[in-house]
């Protein structure tokens, strides 16, 4: 199932200014590339999962993966809105 188009907000004169847009959206990516690297430095390791149910440890790395992978999507729809709000930028200036 492919996911709906994001909607980005539509640069107008009474709205928030392109370049505010585009800077709230750069300084969100850089935030969460910060907590992706944070997370993946996160350990899990068997060793800290030893002396639980066995499994444990595979469930641990699972879930950590899941982390991941939501913390990726997230940055990619902010990637796509920060774009979106840029080509717009770009096009008002041609204008």
């Amino acid at each position: 199932m492919e996911k709906p188009a994001l909607q980005a907000p539509v640069i107008n004169l009474n709205g928030t200014s392109a370049e505010s847009l585009v800077t709230e959206y750069r300084e969100a990516s850089r935030t969460l590339r910060a907590a992706i690297k944070a997370v993946e430095n996160i350990t899990v390791h068997g060793r800290d999962y030893q002396t639980v149910a066995r499994g444990l440890y595979l469930t641990a790395r699972s879930e950590q993966e899941a982390r991941l992978i939501k913390l990726q999507e997230v940055l990619g729809e902010i990637e796509s809105l920060h774009e979106q709000v840029y080509e717009q930028q770009l096009a008002r200036k041609r204008a």
